[in-house]
């Protein structure tokens, strides 16, 4: 038997599924005609059909990228550099501890910065 916390967590996920349905059909026009991609939220489409017979202009497209690209910039203006990891406030300051820190920085900047990792996708995506 499920404990009262299972099936209140069951319960609240059936609430919020059933108030994110009333904005499926609007998520499906964005996927069709902006994001021209994920849009299986209340169609479902064959592998390999056109999906984008109904699309007579980029515009859209071409807008949604350079406002993610703008917000992106405004928001992140210097990339992974805008942020550095410091040592607690409780760890002792000396120059092995800013040594440490700023090696491990750089090591984080290096990772965001790679295009294989995907960040710069995966950030204008969610812009």
């Amino acid at each position: 038997m499920a404990s009262n916390k299972v099936l209140s967590v069951i319960g609240r996920h059936k609430d919020l599924k059933a108030k994110k349905n009333f904005w499926m059909h609007h998520y499906q026009l964005i996927g069709e005609f902006i994001r021209t991609r994920k849009q299986n939220f209340t169609a479902q489409f064959e592998p390999g059909a056109f999906l984008n017979r109904e699309l007579y202009d980029g515009t859209a497209i071409t807008a949604n990228t350079t406002m993610a690209s703008a917000l992106i910039g405004a928001l992140w203006p210097n990339g992974a550099k805008t942020f550095k990891l410091i040592r607690p406030l409780n760890m002792p300051d000396s120059q092995e501890v800013s040594d440490y820190y700023q090696k491990v920085t750089d090591i984080l900047v290096d990772i965001m910065d790679n295009s294989k990792a995907g960040l710069a996708v995966a950030l204008e995506e969610y812009m």
